[in-house]
């Protein structure tokens, strides 16, 4: 069996340049989004939890 190996480099832009800016507002968008969810998950639950009270 033959092997060969595979390099990738990965360069993200540079604080100030537009890409930057576009790849931090996306992230925040997402990591936004997460939070949201789990927190509503969570609310449903904790009223689970008062209503079994």
């Amino acid at each position: 069996m033959k092997t060969q190996a595979l390099q990738v480099e990965v360069r993200f832009p540079k604080k100030g340049e537009e890409e930057f800016d576009l790849i931090v507002e996306q992230l925040a968008a997402a990591v936004y989004e997460k939070v949201k969810e789990r927190l509503e998950q969570d609310a449903k639950g904790a009223r689970g939890d008062i209503s079994d009270a």
